[in-house]
């Protein structure tokens, strides 16, 4: 199941053309309006920049593909600096990319909106009842919070390292539970979310998985969680 999420990321169900074609060496280039890693990296990276750590970090809670940064490298300007931090900001190109494609998806998902403070109030009035299911389906003990961050409802845990075994500790320096997407869809009234597991180790470098469900909505009108399929189901 999770090789579905991957695979929308290569299907082209609808392009804009980012680049004109001048001669036959230099074709137009079209890219798809519906690549979920894209759009994810572009809202993370507004006008700013990323640290090599920040890139790393955002594409293991989505669970691109390890090669994603690769295959789109011509995305992004990398700098480093004097002590060797890497960053990356958007090419011209880039941006080019990010404003054509941004810009249909936003006349074509007009179910999707922004979270109103008053429905992130909702939510975070609601995180009791949702850190008793987590107990409930996996035993983990967690406190939650929720807040908006760069345009979307972000719920996430505190640090859980200290409800593993001191094995375990050998291995993950933190580990925590973050809920990606927080998206609106107005016309169903919920705000859908994807729940992950991120963690770190001591060596360095981080990574993330499915934790419990694959989706899960807060139905707005109801003031409920609804859980969606299983991990491993």
């Amino acid at each position: 199941m999770n090789n579905l999420f991957n695979i929308d990321d290569y299907i082209a169900e609808k392009k804009v053309t980012v680049k004109r074609r001048y001669t036959q060496n230099h074709p137009a280039k079209n890219m798809s309006t519906s690549a979920r890693v894209r759009n994810a990296v572009f809202t993370a990276i507004g006008d700013g920049v990323l640290t090599e750590e920040e890139m790393t970090k955002i594409l293991s809670e989505i669970k691109a593909h390890r090669r994603w940064l690769r295959r789109n490298v011509s995305l992004f300007n990398i700098s480093e600096d004097e002590n060797g931090v890497k960053s990356y900001s958007l090419s011209v190109f880039g941006s080019r990319v990010k404003k054509k494609t941004q810009k249909l998806n936003e006349a074509e998902t007009l179910n999707e909106a922004e979270a109103t403070p008053e429905m992130v109030l909702q939510v975070q009035q609601a995180l009791p009842a949702l850190e008793k299911l987590i107990q409930k389906r996996s035993g983990v003990k967690a406190k939650l919070m929720a807040e908006m961050y760069r345009g979307n409802l972000r719920i996430y845990s505190e640090n859980l390292i200290g409800q593993i075994s001191p094995l375990g500790r050998t291995v993950f320096k933190e580990i925590a539970i973050s809920f990606w997407g927080g998206t609106l869809q107005e016309k169903e009234n919920q705000i859908w979310f994807n729940p992950n597991t991120s963690y770190e180790h001591p060596s360095g470098g981080s990574n993330g998985t499915d934790f419990i469900w694959q989706s899960l909505w807060f139905k707005l009108d109801k003031n409920a969680w609804i859980e969606g399929n299983r991990v491993g189901r």
